[in-house]
Formats: C-alpha cells, structure tokens, sequence
C-alpha cells in the first residue's frame, strides 16, 4: 500500500487488523521532495515523505526481489570459470 504522511498510521492499524500484526514486513519511507521555500521557514518539519506498508497474507512468505533487465556491456566483466558466470573487479 502506497501512502502519504496522512493516511500511513490509520492504514497501519487497518491493515494490522485485516492481515494481523504478525504478517507485517517491512515498511519504506522514502523523501520524495526536497525542504524548500515556505516549508523550510515553516517553523515545522517538511511532509515530503511517501510510506509503502509491506504485508503477508500468512508466515509462508516468498519474496521475489524486483529487478530491471538492462543491456550489460561483458568487455567489462571476466569469466569465473569454476563459478560458471560473469563477474566484474572494482
């Protein structure tokens, strides 16, 4: 679930009740505005954060990692032949 500043905490409290607070994961706030202008000078901190509330539906959870699949130039990586795959040196 995607929220706001203004919503998060009684989404939270919703879901707790409908998915149990057992089957809660994780939560990701993340700043998606710079504090500028009126904001800054508003004597108070900025709302400019975003909140995903991450829930299971029982224990049995398989967390598949999102990804992005993007061409890789392989003149920039070595071959691991005992691995049997690519790999790349800092």
């Amino acid at each position: 679930m995607h929220l706001d500043w203004r919503l998060v905490h009684y989404v939270r409290a919703l879901a707790d009740e409908v998915f149990g607070p057992e089957n809660f994961r994780n939560d990701v706030v993340w700043k998606r505005a710079p504090i500028l202008g009126r904001k800054a000078t508003s004597e108070q901190y900025g709302r400019v954060t975003d909140t995903i509330l991450f829930y299971s539906k029982g224990p049995n959870l398989k967390f598949n990692r999102p990804y992005m699949e993007r061409e890789v130039d392989l003149s920039q990586f070595r071959w691991d032949e005992r691995e049997g795959k690519y790999f790349k040196t800092t």
